[in-house]
């Protein structure tokens, strides 16, 4: 394992000792950050993260922020020891707890990502329980972009809540998917022509909405009821 791009581009990355790792391929994860484009200054969570490989290429091309999540604490030791031999070890995260519980503490923690990237073990049922608790959990941006690597027999489905597909790319057998809010108009039909990826109230992050106020923002300008 290796970090292809960025600041820390070329160095080598340890693997976690007694762990069964599938680390994911350097096409899959040129791939990936070729279509988020430019992640710099962002916040990127990354889930089921191994040996921490995805999240430390996005600290490598500049993000502000990584939370490493795996249930491993070997994992988690050996995130923190790779970000340390790249050099990039400030301001990054791990947290050595099931994904489930990960996103229930960053949700109280009201804490906000623009990427969540999640790899979880292949076909174990894993993708729709953890997109079903993104949602739930309210850490994903307005603007936000979730990426889910997948077994290719383990399709995701095009919705999965206000979540929607996006995209999808298959390299072998492996898919990246893309997944963002639905898009839709103003609720209360209204041609204020702003449009907005739109989250139901009880599903916003708190300190989002005003009474009397719908927050579907592109340029600041509420649209009042």
């Amino acid at each position: 394992m290796r970090v292809i791009g960025g600041s820390a581009k070329g160095h080598r990355l340890a693997k976690p000792p007694s762990v069964v790792l599938r680390p994911t391929a350097d096409a899959v994860k040129e791939a990936l950050f070729n279509i988020l484009a430019d992640v710099t200054g962002k916040r990127f969570l990354d889930l089921f993260a191994g040996a921490g490989g995805v999240g430390i290429e996005a600290a490598s091309r500049g993000a502000a922020k990584v939370v490493f999540v795996d249930k491993n604490r070997r994992c988690t030791e050996t995130v923190f020891r790779n970000l340390r031999r790249c050099g990039i070890d400030e301001g990054h995260e791990c947290l050595a707890m099931e994904v489930g519980r990960a996103l229930r503490l960053l949700s109280h923690k009201e804490e906000q990502f623009d990427v969540v990237f999640l790899d979880p073990p292949y076909e174990e049922g894993l993708v729709e329980k953890t997109l079903q608790d993104i949602v739930r959990s309210n850490i994903l941006s307005d603007d936000g972009c979730v990426a889910i690597q997948h077994s290719v027999r383990e399709p995701v489905e095009e919705k999965a809540g206000v979540l929607i597909l996006e995209r999808e790319r298959r390299y072998g057998d492996t898919v990246l998917t893309f997944m963002k809010f639905e898009q839709r108009r103003c609720v209360h039909g209204k041609s204020c022509g702003l449009s907005r990826f739109v989250r139901p109230h009880n599903e916003r992050p708190s300190g989002h909405h005003q009474e009397g106020v719908e927050v579907f923002r592109q340029d600041d300008r509420p649209c009042r009821l």
